[in-house]
């Protein structure tokens, strides 16, 4: 009891804060997959129990200010500004406009520092905030297949998720397939978790089994482009051709293609889809305002004929179209730099620590968002998890290594 008593009184404000910020960081991630996405639970608990907390945290600690001495920091703290510049030749000046944009850079400004201090004082790795976010998201997946396919023809139907990525199929694999490749990571690299009532290393695999199966019954093929070139990305790293692992990969690639043969060719049979259309259009919206796009408060559609019928898309269903339509090339320019020195920085975190696992992550969500955009500048959204998320956790590894 005495040693018990001891170690209360020892237990530092830093180390609490750390628990703190990890648990909640932790159901926030899940909640993007659970969470309606007009719902302002979400938002309301990242504000009240996260970011309040975090700013004044902030203000207080001096030391957690280097972090936004970090390179990356500031590329992303120029990006953010020069969208919120974009307001001035936007459609909709409003002040209500303007008291968005300034609290969307400020939220979004506070992610990575809420991974820092989730992260910073109390034991906790980034492989631990991954790992448990994957079993949650599991189990989330697991949950949503089994009362999908409950009332609809299993494995034809194309799955729908729950919460915020029910209406868009796409960004319903994206974000699954964001944390398939994050078990992958885990099992190619053979990292060990904390042990729990099963070996980690067969929780892993569940976890990833399930979550990879997710992405292949949403039968979208940009996630699954995505995850198979960060898988091969993953394995050229790692120089580990694991012969089980590649096995158990052909039996579920073979089970799958005669499962779900109809569906798979389903898969190809659509063809381009209205994705050609929506790009041509993009483009014409591009080339009235090159230089600076349209604004962040410009309302777009992307309007065109498909097979008679007009169609209306709020998105480009590309990120760097969706940039240029609102920031122009000189915003297309600032993203670069920012997406490239985040990848020169995960490509420095592997040569040093030889864990691959943050390139990987950003390559499967850069080429994910090749096919799917949603505002960058906004309260969470997928762009969050597909985006942000793997930029914060760079921006701290980054800043660990430096301090180590």
């Amino acid at each position: 009891m005495r040693h018990i008593l001891n170690g209360i009184q020892n237990f530092s404000k830093k180390e609490f804060t750390s628990h703190y910020f990890f648990i909640l960081l932790i159901f926030f991630i899940i909640g993007f997959f659970c969470i309606p996405e007009r719902s302002l639970i979400h938002r309301n608990f990242y504000y009240i129990f996260i970011f309040l907390p975090a700013l004044i945290i902030f203000l207080r600690d001096h030391s957690l200010k280097t972090v936004t001495h970090e390179n990356l920091f500031l590329f992303i703290l120029l990006f953010l500004l020069y969208m919120a510049l974009s307001l001035g030749w936007s459609e909709h000046r409003t002040w209500n406009e303007l008291f968005d944009t300034t609290r969307y850079i400020l939220l979004i400004l506070s992610f990575p520092l809420v991974i820092t201090l989730a992260l910073r004082n109390g034991g906790w790795q980034i492989d631990d905030l991954l790992w448990w976010s994957m079993l949650g998201i599991s189990i989330v997946a697991l949950i949503t297949i089994i009362t999908f396919y409950t009332n609809n023809s299993f494995p034809y139907d194309r799955l729908e998720g729950l919460g915020r990525t029910v209406s868009n199929p796409t960004t319903n694999a994206n974000m699954h397939g964001l944390f398939a490749i994050i078990g992958l990571t885990f099992l190619v690299q053979n990292r060990k978790r904390v042990d729990l009532f099963l070996p980690a290393q067969t929780i892993t695999l569940l976890s990833t089994f399930i979550l990879c199966s997710y992405v292949i019954l949403t039968q979208t093929r940009g996630a699954l482009l995505a995850l198979i070139v960060a898988t091969s990305l993953l394995l050229i790293l790692n120089k580990k051709w694991k012969a089980i692992l590649l096995l158990a990969l052909i039996a579920v690639a073979t089970i799958a293609s005669i499962e779900l043969s109809e569906s798979i060719r389903g898969l190809f049979e659509r063809g381009p889809g209205t994705r050609p259309y929506i790009w041509l259009e993009s483009l014409r919206l591009v080339a009235e305002k090159p230089l600076f796009g349209h604004g962040v408060a410009t309302e777009i559609e992307f309007r065109f004929l498909f097979n008679g019928d007009t169609r209306t898309y709020g998105n480009p269903h590309n990120i760097i179209l969706y940039i240029l339509v609102h920031y122009g090339l000189l915003g297309l320019f600032l993203w670069s730099i920012l997406s490239l020195y985040a990848i020169r920085s995960a490509t420095y975190i592997g040569n040093t620590t030889k864990i691959w696992s943050l390139i990987v992550i950003l390559v499967y969500c850069l080429t994910a968002m090749m096919f799917n955009s949603r505002a960058i500048l906004a309260s969470p959204n997928a762009v969050w998890l597909l985006y942000w998320f793997p930029i914060g956790l760079i921006l701290y590894k980054s800043y660990n290594l430096k301090t180590l």
